[in-house]
């Protein structure tokens, strides 16, 4: 069903065959710009997807749509258009980098760029600090590559437990780590774009940003007065006292 009504010219035909009922080849290639053998071409296409009837009658050959199967390929078409339009929504969201969406924490850590890199490109390692202080990561799986994601739970002084997902989007040794993160579901609406950055210093130390882009400045700012800010900079002295 996809195929066939997925070309423009296709879904014009249809149109024009929905609005003037029963036509001949001739008479549904006039308002387009292109040859009779090329009209039968998209006709052909149409009839074996079953979306237009073609009969004989005499010479002439008219065509005439199928309107249950019609309605089948309207029902696919709108699903696809929904299903495009939330991930363009989406695309923009994180395409439009706004400032007042955005939270940046920024910390120098006493090590070469390339261990603070390895720090959070290692499954083994990145589990073992990359909490709040006070909290703890159980990891549920991890796979450290474009496209793969970890599934880990946050376990708080309490035993409460979060539970997160991180989609990796660009791994690019040993400068940048560009990450989706959110919770453990699918599709989730409060997830937020995650840039973090390694620039070597002379001294051998390492300046590390980390920028969150969060979908809207409501979540941004509920982030900011939750203490999003202090909790990721004590997750980022957990993650000095590993490498010290």
């Amino acid at each position: 069903m996809a195929a066939p009504v997925a070309s423009p010219t296709r879904l014009a035909i249809l149109t024009h065959l929905a609005d003037q009922g029963e036509m001949t080849v001739q008479e549904i290639a006039q308002p387009f710009a292109m040859s009779l053998p090329a009209v039968s071409q998209h006709l052909k296409v149409l009839e074996h997807a079953g979306l237009i009837l073609r009969r004989r009658d005499g010479q002439r050959r008219p065509c005439q749509i199928r309107p249950e199967r019609l309605a089948e390929a309207m029902t696919w078409l709108n699903f696809t258009q929904r299903a495009w339009e939330a991930r363009f929504d989406r695309l923009e969201r994180f395409l439009t980098w706004s400032l007042d969406r955005e939270i940046v924490i920024t910390r120098v850590i006493d090590a070469p760029q390339e261990r603070v890199f390895q720090a959070w490109n290692d499954p083994t390692q990145i589990s073992q600090w990359f909490s709040p202080e006070g909290f703890k990561s159980e990891t549920l799986e991890i796979d450290i590559r474009p496209g793969g994601r970890w599934r880990f739970v946050y376990v708080g002084p309490d035993g409460t437990r979060y539970e997160n997902r991180m989609v990796f989007l660009r791994v690019e040794a040993p400068r940048l780590l560009e990450i989706e993160h959110g919770s453990d579901i699918d599709d989730d609406p409060a997830r937020f774009r995650v840039t973090v950055t390694f620039d070597a210093q002379s001294n051998g130390k390492t300046v590390l940003t980390l920028r969150q882009l969060h979908p809207t400045v409501e979540q941004r700012n509920a982030k900011i007065g939750f203490g999003a800010v202090e909790i990721g900079f004590t997750t980022l002295d957990k993650l000095a006292r590993h490498l010290a």
